[in-house]
């Protein structure tokens, strides 16, 4: 199954290559303060500048060429750090994506939209800090400490003991602490979701909350989210800060012990360069330390996004596969509903033995009252929800036995309220890449459905950048109407198709209807006596039951 540790070990040898890259750049470093002592040993034993000029020269230049190397080195590594993450991110974004955007309506009607927006943008952006920054300055800290312990040992093992021993007190404090942090990190990641959907919520029901007179209500929901991120957010920080100082003496501790040690004459063979040696050691050992502490909420944040992300992915059941099945390139357009049994939740049946036939070329309206079952006949057609149990049919053949994209592509659905992207006219009328109807063709369509004379009065015409609050919800329903005729199908669905526009503009829509019914299959969700006028058959859907109670 598709996770991301799979997606992650596909880059495992650009990610081997830039750990190489650390361990050469950590005993690259741990070796500069080795040719400072050199210098300083020089120094100590000075008779004659004239006998020393050449070997302080030659140090310089080896210290000079190994920090041009390590720089480049660094540079190299940063460079392939960030194209390796950069490919990744990408990859995760879009394998994220696919299934998101394959969820079956189950799937979608149980998660808020603001929840996938954060999993989509924030949680993957955490990813790719994690692994572009956060990872690679853990393994780098590792690896340094690593070679500075190593380094310490061979000069005298004692120092490398207390260093060892001593700094089990911040190993000690970020157990302690650390615990605290992934619980403030936990509780902030879910309060902001909480907001995020809160604020979606207000945002979309901004019309309803102003005209109920509820923003004082809503405002103060959201004062207690805020609130509730404020204190998380500073008993986390405090929790945070006591790293600070921890560090710091523990460092100090560490110093003032060998200092002592070698002042007292404890150790021996212990001169001036190494004692410089040492000292930066231990400041070169505690700052690794240092961003694996301070960063330890990064790390927290990164771990918590890639379960998050883990969790989409791994929804391969709740993934509706358009392709599984036969194509049919061409549906005659005969539906067929055979004792066919359906609920959205256990136990609880919207349908119940459903049977009936709508044969090709029929205007069939669809009627009853609201919560009836009409919509949930048209979506099981259009395949978002799958039965329970009987058989739907196209043409005689099981809808399961065909490729959902194909069932789509024969199928125009009006929606009542129609989406408008941010995007051309044509865009919005034409949304299929693969349709590639003429501007001409185009124009003749917006004039069959009555919007020619809206569109021709903008500058750019039918290539204008619209979006949703561009037109009315008449508007748009008469755009859906366009968008259905160049599609071209063999069935054509239409939802309360004349709901929101005025008598002229109906009548004229019902000349379309009639003109797509020459062709194809018709059906109508109605409630509208005018709307199911002229129709070869009628389906009442009463209690989650249908029943024919007209025919021509």
């Amino acid at each position: 199954m598709l996770n991301i540790k799979s997606l992650i070990s596909k880059y495992k040898y650009k990610f081997l290559f830039v750990i190489i890259l650390m361990i050469i750049t950590s005993l690259i470093n741990t070796l500069l303060p080795y040719i400072i002592k050199q210098a300083i040993s020089l120094a100590e034993n000075i008779t004659s500048f004239n006998d020393i000029s050449s070997k302080i020269l030659g140090i310089v230049i080896a210290y000079m060429l190994l920090s041009i190397i390590c720089a480049f080195l660094e540079y190299v590594k940063y460079v392939s750090l960030a194209k390796n993450t950069e490919e990744l991110t990408y990859e995760i974004r879009e394998e994220a994506y696919k299934n998101v955007i394959g969820f079956n309506m189950d799937t979608f009607s149980n998660m808020h939209i603001s929840t996938l927006i954060t999993r989509m943008t924030a949680d993957i952006n955490n990813i790719g800090d994690f692994i572009g920054r956060i990872l690679p300055m853990f393994v780098s800290a590792g690896i340094f400490l690593i070679v500075v312990l190593g380094v310490m040992c061979f000069i005298n093992i004692y120092f490398a003991l207390i260093m060892v021993i001593c700094s089990l007190i911040l190993v000690v404090a970020l157990l302690k602490l650390g615990k605290k942090m992934e619980y403030y990190n936990r509780k902030s990641i879910e309060n902001t979701e909480k907001l995020n959907n809160y604020f979606g919520e207000t945002f979309s029901g901004i019309n309803t909350i102003n005209l109920f007179n509820i923003q004082k209500e809503r405002k103060e929901e959201i004062d207690k989210y805020n609130k509730e991120e404020t204190d998380i957010s500073r008993n986390y920080f405090t929790v945070q800060s006591a790293l600070k100082p921890v560090e710091s003496m523990t460092k100090y501790l560490i110093i003032a012990i060998i200092i002592y040690l070698c002042i007292q004459g404890k150790v021996a063979g212990i001169d001036v360069g190494i004692i410089y040696v040492v000292v930066s050691y231990i400041d070169k050992f505690f700052e690794p330390l240092g961003h694996i502490l301070y960063h330890y909420e990064n790390l927290q944040q990164g771990k918590v996004s890639i379960k998050r992300i883990d969790d989409l992915l791994q929804k391969k059941e709740n993934i509706e596969n358009i392709y599984e099945g036969q194509i049919a390139e061409k549906l005659e357009g005969n539906i067929r509903f055979k004792s066919v049994n359906f609920s959205y939740i256990e136990g609880k049946k919207i349908l119940e033995d459903v049977t009936f036939s709508i044969n090709k070329g029929e205007k069939v309206a669809l009627v009853g009252e609201t919560g009836a079952g009409k919509t949930t006949i048209i979506n099981l057609i259009l395949g978002f929800y799958k039965i329970n149990s009987g058989n739907i049919l196209f043409d005689g053949k099981n809808m399961d036995d065909i490729s959902l994209e194909s069932i789509r592509k024969n199928i125009s659905f009006i929606q009542q309220n129609p989406y408008i992207f941010d995007d051309t006219i044509k865009r919005n009328i034409i949304i299929n890449d693969n349709n590639t109807i003429s501007d001409e063709k185009l124009i003749d369509i917006l004039k069959q459905v009555g919007l020619y004379d809206k569109i021709k009065n903008f500058e750019n015409g039918i290539y204008e950048k619209v979006k949703d609050s561009s037109f009315s919800k008449g508007e748009k329903q008469l755009l859906a109407f366009a968008r259905a005729i160049a599609k071209e199908t063999s069935i054509y669905i239409f939802d309360e198709p004349t709901s929101n526009i005025d008598v002229e503009s109906e009548n004229q829509l019902k000349k379309v209807i009639d003109n797509l019914s020459k062709d194809s299959t018709v059906i109508i969700i109605a409630h509208r006596p005018a709307t199911i006028e002229n129709v070869d058959k009628v389906l009442k859907v009463e209690e989650g039951k249908v029943v024919q109670v007209k025919e021509k």
